[in-house]
Order: C-alpha cells, then sequence, then structure tokens
C-alpha cells in the first residue's frame, strides 16, 4: 500500500486489469470483475478491492486491500478448504 519496493509505473501495472470476467463467471457472485497480475479485483459498494487466496493440505488463506483507502487484511486458517475466508470477503460485500 505504502508503494515500496518497485518503481511507480511497475507497481501500477499490479493492478492494471489484465482479463475481464465474462459476465457468468462464477467469481462474479462474490463481486469480482477481472484478474490482474496475480490479483482478483472486486468492485464493491465501498470501493475496489484486490486479494489472492489459496489452498494447501491443512491450510486456507486469503489476503485483500483497497489501495485508495489504505486498508487490508490477511487470514490464515489451518483447516482444508476453509470458506471462513470467503465468508469474511462475502460479509464485507454484504450491500
Amino acid at each position: 500500500m505504502e508503494q515500496k519496493g518497485l518503481n511507480k509505473d511497475n507497481f501500477n501495472q499490479l493492478f492494471q486489469d489484465q482479463v475481464l470476467l465474462p459476465e457468468d463467471a462464477p467469481h462474479r457472485q462474490q463481486g469480482i470483475t477481472n484478474w490482474t497480475l496475480g490479483f482478483a479485483k472486486a468492485t464493491l459498494p465501498f470501493g475496489t478491492v484486490y486479494g489472492h487466496g489459496g489452498n494447501n493440505l491443512g491450510f486456507t488463506s486469503l489476503m485483500a486491500l483497497n489501495n485508495e483507502k489504505k486498508w487490508g487484511f490477511i487470514i490464515f486458517t489451518n483447516a482444508d478448504q476453509s470458506n471462513l475466508p470467503l465468508q469474511l470477503f462475502m460479509y464485507i460485500n454484504r450491500k
């Protein structure tokens, strides 16, 4: 969020839209509209959020950030295929 470690152009490229999801894509139900370079881009009622999550045997994680409002979070669970990170994401996306 403080744009350290990369020059301004490279930092901005991380958040540029690369793939527009079709209207019927399942991720659209969660507010995700695009993929950038490594992030899902979600357009939510309170702004644009970038995130990335994943699962490994015994663990689930999700990170999300809003550059404009300078907030973010990271969740790590010790559960296989936990839906807690997605539930939190859906909670902050409620209308």
